[in-house]
């Protein structure tokens, strides 16, 4: 995990901690929002690659000056392997300070709509673009952007992760569109009205190209990949949820919730085949190609989960840290 003093490695097994710090010389006084570090193979190495605020004071005529501290660590013994700063005019609260994603050896790092890349393997930046779009996904040699103002219809663009160039754009049609990731090299395109009979594309981060066509019922707000061929999207606003699976490789529709006798779950993670929600507080499983209710128990929803752990948020009960919230939990999976 990552905070505004660096890295935090979690054993689950065993609840140690270590600690990888940034160098930050002085406090930022407007913390962004940091997202979480991302894990990666490059070269030889699996490496978790995280970013943190750097403010160091001026003196004499110097005034303070601001970075992006990048940290790379090696993610089976958890020590760091290097670190570099790229440069940053300031920072804004709540804004969001991430390393979007890793693909090919080169991380892709965002500070707000500003976005500069970096060769993992060399060190060096590779290049940088200032006040662009938003990022939607990193993937097959590309990020997607989402450009959307008032002035210009809703466009999707790929944009190359080695040189940044532009290799594709979709849409610019309508003034409506919306994309969340899908799954693995594939975001979903909707354009329409929030709920009704919403259109749906699976583009391509490679190409930009349409690989299939989805039909449903509300614009999703995010979409989680089981890992087994299934995708489910939901849409959740205004207390009135919305969730579908949807074949991950054809965009048919499997199952959508809410029906006349059934209500929608409030999804917090999928894989393997499992959904995992709450209805009314109360945590279930569904089956991801069905949609059905999965027999058992659950005595929480997981918020992440692999084949190892899931990690539980507001839950007193599991392992603690002082790098770990107070009320989040980690307890192994069973098969």
């Amino acid at each position: 995990m990552a905070d505004h003093t660096g890295l935090t490695a979690y054993d689950t097994a065993t609840g140690d901690t270590s600690h990888v710090p940034v160098e930050t010389g002085m406090p930022v006084s407007e913390q962004p929002e940091l997202g979480a570090p991302v894990v990666a193979r490059v070269g030889d190495r699996t490496v978790v690659v995280g970013v943190a605020p750097v403010a160091r004071a001026g003196s004499g005529t110097h005034t303070t000056t601001y970075a992006i501290g990048l940290l790379v660590a090696d993610a089976r013994t958890r020590e760091k392997l290097w670190s570099t700063e790229l440069p940053a005019d300031s920072f804004t609260r709540g804004v969001d300070l991430k390393v979007a994603g890793v693909d090919g050896g080169k991380a892709v790092v965002v500070d707000g709509w500003d976005i500069t890349t970096v060769d993992l393997t060399t060190h060096q930046r590779l290049w940088s673009k200032p006040n662009t779009s938003r990022i939607v996904a990193v993937g097959g040699g590309t990020v997607a952007l989402f450009a959307s103002d008032s002035y210009t219809e809703d466009q999707v663009h790929g944009v190359s992760v080695a040189d940044g160039k532009r290799t594709w754009t979709v849409g610019g049609g309508s003034s409506d569109l919306h994309v969340v990731p899908a799954r693995p090299g594939v975001v979903l395109v909707t354009s329409g009205m929030d709920y009704g009979d919403v259109d749906g594309t699976f583009v391509s981060l490679v190409t930009g190209r349409t690989v299939a066509r989805t039909e449903l019922g509300a614009t999703p707000d995010r979409c989680l990949y089981d890992e087994q061929g299934t995708v489910v999207c939901v849409k959740d606003e205004y207390g009135y949820t919305v969730v579908a699976g949807i074949d991950a490789t054809t965009g048919k529709r499997l199952w959508e919730l809410p029906t006349n006798d059934r209500v929608a779950p409030a999804v917090s993670a999928a894989r393997h085949g499992i959904v995992y929600g709450k209805v009314d507080g109360r945590a279930l499983m569904l089956d991801a190609r069905s949609g059905q209710d999965r027999p058992g128990s659950l005595p929480d929803a997981p918020d992440l989960v692999n084949a190892f752990v899931g990690v539980f948020e507001d839950d007193e009960r599991g392992h603690s840290s002082d790098f770990v919230p107070a009320d989040a939990a980690v307890r192994r999976t069973a098969g």
